[in-house]
């Protein structure tokens, strides 16, 4: 099997289309347009390997996704929202439409692999960790959480995954991207970010 790598001209499409796209001002349930940047570098020169996007929206950060990936599994509660992601045309992009925190997608995770994983749906400490533990059973080793900064439950939880992992000693790398700590949105819940607005926490062999 050939694995093929995130390419310039992979960056090169997936700016173009992020040009297209609005920012967090002007769309509140998407990501910044910073963060995505921020993701194509991340990704640049890395192998393509198989995602899931927990909370795909409109479909704005999956567009982005679809450059970076080998494939794209995008799930969302909202069947609408899982038709308008279909409507925009990735070929290597599949959506589902599922409770994120039922039974029936637990069992869906631990049935499925995956190697990354962008984590954007209920922004509560709780469900994060449920987000957490269902893409550990998956095989994720990537996982990307957007709205660090905006939410104190979803820091909270995101903190204790990675004291968990310092804990039993297992290697990570940590990376903070996106809107900066203090960087206000007027259009979401929350004006003023008390931290990164994403961050990424990476499992190492």
């Amino acid at each position: 099997m050939i694995t093929k790598k995130m390419s310039l001209e992979d960056v090169s499409k997936a700016i173009e289309i992020l040009n297209t796209l609005p920012d967090k001002q002007q769309w509140k349930t998407t990501t910044s347009k910073l963060f995505k940047v921020n993701l194509l570098q991340l990704m640049h020169g890395r192998d393509k390997t198989r995602w899931i996007e927990l909370g795909g929206a409109q479909g704005h950060t999956t567009l982005i996704l679809s450059h970076i990936a080998e494939s794209v599994i995008s799930i969302d509660f909202d069947d609408e929202n899982c038709k308008k992601i279909e409507e925009l045309g990735m070929s290597n992009v599949k959506t589902e439409s599922f409770d994120l925190y039922g039974d029936v997608f637990k069992e869906y995770m631990n049935e499925n692999k995956f190697d990354a994983a962008l984590i954007d749906a209920v922004h509560d400490e709780e469900h994060v960790k449920i987000d957490i533990e269902n893409c550990k059973n998956a095989g994720v080793s990537l996982f990307v959480f957007d709205d660090y900064g905006g939410f104190p439950g979803v820091r909270s939880a995101i903190d204790e995954f990675i004291e968990g992992l310092k804990k039993d000693n297992v290697k990570h790398n940590v990376t903070h991207f996106g809107m900066y700590p203090g960087g206000v949105y007027n259009n979401t819940h929350y004006r003023v970010l008390q931290n990164w607005e994403g961050i990424v926490v990476e499992l190492l062999d």
